[in-house]
């Protein structure tokens, strides 16, 4: 109950702000845990509501960058649900962090991919995705110099694994 205070106050204060970026990640993250809580419903509003926040942030930079963590948010909130427009959403996301050299959410986003195939039986696709995600967390750790960011990164990297290793298991396949 807690973090619902606090994303509540910080979704508010960040639309009464007029802070656009803030205020979708926000939104994001509020989705995220209302997800977890079974209020499906309420986590679908806050991402679309993020979205439409997204037309107002100006830099186009830091649009296309809302767009991508959105678009990451979403699949990986549901991703057996994944409709082929979510998918290509997650597609220029992919596409965005790579120009960008995002590998850290290049991996995320690869694994929110791959999870979203295996879900719907394609497991060539979802295993290119594993991979693909896993090479770009091996390229993201020797980049990391900062200690605060590389315990994050290591959450991050074991998150990968996880999924990865579930995934093998699901196929049935050694680990």
């Amino acid at each position: 109950a807690l973090a619902e205070l606090f994303l509540d106050a910080t979704v508010h204060h960040d639309r009464s702000a007029g802070q656009f970026v803030p205020a979708s990640t926000s939104m994001m993250w509020r989705a995220a845990d209302r997800f977890r809580r079974g209020n499906h419903e309420a986590g679908a509003a806050d991402l679309q509501e993020a979205k439409s926040l997204t037309d107002r942030i100006a830099d186009p930079s830091s649009r296309e960058r809302a767009l991508a963590n959105l678009a990451v948010a979403e699949t990986a909130l549901r991703p057996a649900e994944a409709t082929p427009a979510e998918l290509a959403e997650l597609d220029a996301a992919i596409d965005f962090y790579r120009r960008t050299n995002a590998n850290v959410w290049l991996g995320a986003a690869y694994v929110t991919r791959a999870r979203a195939h295996a879900a719907k039986g394609d497991v060539r696709s979802a295993e290119h995705d594993f991979i693909a995600a896993l090479s770009e967390v091996r390229r993201a750790r020797t980049a990391i110099q900062d200690r605060d960011a590389r315990m994050w990164f290591t959450a991050t990297a074991d998150d990968v694994t996880d999924h990865y290793v579930e995934f093998l298991l699901d196929q049935r396949r050694p680990v």
